[in-house]
C-alpha cells in the first residue's frame, strides 16, 4: 500500500481531543474510518543515557479534522493531541513521519490489559467499556477515561503472543481487566485462654 510523508502538527484539547487528526481534504487515498499506521525514524536525535528507541510504530483510526482546526492549520496535514502520544512519540513539529493505510483484519489484536485502580468496576460496566473501545486504538500505558470517574491504564497489548506498543481492538480482540486495588487482609485473633 502506498505510503505518505507528512509533517507532524501538535493541536491542544481545547481544539479536539482526538489522539490523532488528518486533514483529509489534502490526502487522497485515505478515508475517514481507515485504520493507519504512523511511523517515525527519528534517528537524529540521541540523548545522553537514552536507550528507548527512535522508531516508533502508534496505529490510528483515520479522522478528518474539524472545521476550526482547518482554519487554524491551513497547511497541516496531521495534527498530533498534546499530551501522552506527544510524549511517547517525543518528536518536536515539523518532524517528517510516514503513514500507510493497514488492513483491520490482519492488524486486529488478541488481547488488551487494562488496569484500574481505586474504583469498583461491574459486569456491567465492563461490557460497556469493551463496547466503547472496539474500532479503535490504543497505545502501552495510554490513560482511558470513562463517564469522568473510570480511570484505566493500558498496560498489554498482544496479537499472536506477542507484546505491541500500540494496536487496534476489533470485534474478536478480547479485554481483561486487571485491579491494581484489590487487597487480601488477613486477621489473626490471639486470645488467652
Amino acid at each position: 500500500s502506498k505510503s505518505y510523508q507528512l509533517e507532524i502538527m501538535y493541536h491542544e484539547a481545547r481544539f479536539c481531543n482526538d489522539l490523532i487528526l488528518l486533514n483529509l481534504d489534502h490526502i487522497e487515498g485515505i478515508k475517514e474510518g481507515d485504520l493507519c499506521e504512523l511511523k517515525t525514524y527519528n534517528t537524529n536525535i540521541k540523548y545522553e543515557n537514552d536507550t528507548s528507541p527512535r522508531k516508533k510504530k502508534i496505529y490510528f483510526i483515520a479522522k478528518d479534522f474539524n472545521d476550526e482546526l482547518k482554519q487554524r492549520m491551513k497547511n497541516s496535514k496531521i495534527s498530533i493531541l498534546l499530551g501522552q502520544l506527544q510524549m511517547l512519540l517525543d518528536i518536536p513539529a515539523r518532524t517528517k513521519i510516514w503513514i500507510k493505510i493497514k488492513d483491520k483484519n490482519m492488524y486486529e489484536v488478541n488481547t488488551v490489559e487494562i488496569n484500574f485502580k481505586d474504583c469498583s468496576l461491574n459486569r456491567g460496566d465492563m461490557w460497556i467499556l469493551s463496547s466503547k473501545l472496539v474500532d479503535s486504538c490504543v497505545f502501552n500505558n495510554q490513560k482511558l477515561i470513562f463517564l469522568n470517574s473510570i480511570r484505566g491504564t493500558v498496560k498489554g497489548i498482544y496479537r499472536d503472543g506477542k507484546k505491541l506498543g500500540s494496536g487496534y481492538i476489533g470485534e474478536n480482540t478480547k479485554i481483561v481487566f486487571r485491579s491494581e486495588s484489590a487487597r487480601l487482609i488477613f486477621l489473626i485473633q490471639i486470645t488467652e485462654e
